[in-house]
């Protein structure tokens, strides 16, 4: 794609991995607010590949680089045992610049998370779900040619959630991207 007015737009596109073991949830047999209501924690492995979506524009201010995105996550079908995992949507914007040589980049972004709740069989269960506000500095590294490593920690600066659930107070992620 070419640039347009010196800001650089990128598509890109993945999955997301059925990741852990699956197991068929249990609920209580009354709904709380047309609700399912799990006896068990769920297991957050989906069990199921779900698309991801997203698009960014990146503009160069040397040292610094400042950049947008949004993402999508949609869930297709529900795994083996029913369960089919919320959909999310995020939308970011943040600055990067790199720390010393062109293979090594640190960045902080400020992002905001929708989460819908995940769904039973066609009913909503009542897990997940919710809007977070996230400050997440990172650092990348070029490891080889297109090849980029990535370490990030959301911190959560604001919590709105859809109905009573665990939350954690800072989110890790590791990623691995390649550039064509």
């Amino acid at each position: 794609l070419t640039h347009v007015r010196r800001w650089f737009p990128l598509v890109n596109f993945g999955v997301s991995l059925p990741t852990g073991k699956t197991e068929r949830p249990r609920f209580r047999p009354e709904l709380e607010n047309g609700n399912l209501v799990p006896m068990s924690r769920l297991q957050r492995g989906s069990g199921t590949v779900d698309p991801i979506l997203g698009a960014s524009l990146n503009k160069g201010i040397d040292p610094w680089t400042l950049f947008a995105s949004v993402a999508a996550r949609t869930p297709l079908f529900e795994n083996k045992d029913g369960l089919r995992t919320g959909a999310s949507m995020e939308v970011n914007t943040g600055v990067a610049r790199y720390a010393g040589t062109h293979k090594i980049g640190v960045f902080g972004r400020l992002g905001w998370l929708h989460r819908r709740q995940d769904v039973f069989r066609g009913t909503p269960v009542l897990v997940g779900g919710g809007n977070w506000l996230y400050a997440t500095p990172g650092i990348g590294v070029l490891v080889g040619k297109g090849i980029n490593v990535q370490a990030e920690v959301k911190l959560p600066l604001y919590r709105s959630l859809s109905n009573k659930q665990l939350d954690s107070s800072a989110v890790f992620q590791f990623g691995v991207s390649r550039a064509f």
